[in-house]
């Protein structure tokens, strides 16, 4: 399971370095991820609406859309 995640992730890594590759914000949130994903049992039992994997990328898309939101908010002020 997570060789599929990470095997491509390596490889744009790679290809990124040697240039022929820039890393999407997908990529980059992937990445970012990995490390939360390991944390969590996978293979426990589950319920279906409730699958590790699936809570961790649930929760850093919705991290990221408050850091946009703020991002915009903070660019709109006054004071910026």
């Amino acid at each position: 399971m997570f060789g599929s995640f990470v095997l491509p992730l390596a490889l744009k890594i790679e290809v990124q370095r040697i240039g022929e590759y820039s890393l999407t914000e997908e990529d980059r949130l992937q990445i970012d991820m990995f490390e939360e994903q390991t944390l969590h049992d996978h293979f426990s039992e589950h319920d279906d609406q409730d699958y590790p994997w699936l809570n961790v990328v649930r929760e850093f898309r919705k991290r990221r859309r408050i850091v946009r939101a703020i991002e915009r908010c903070q660019g709109d002020s006054p004071t910026s």
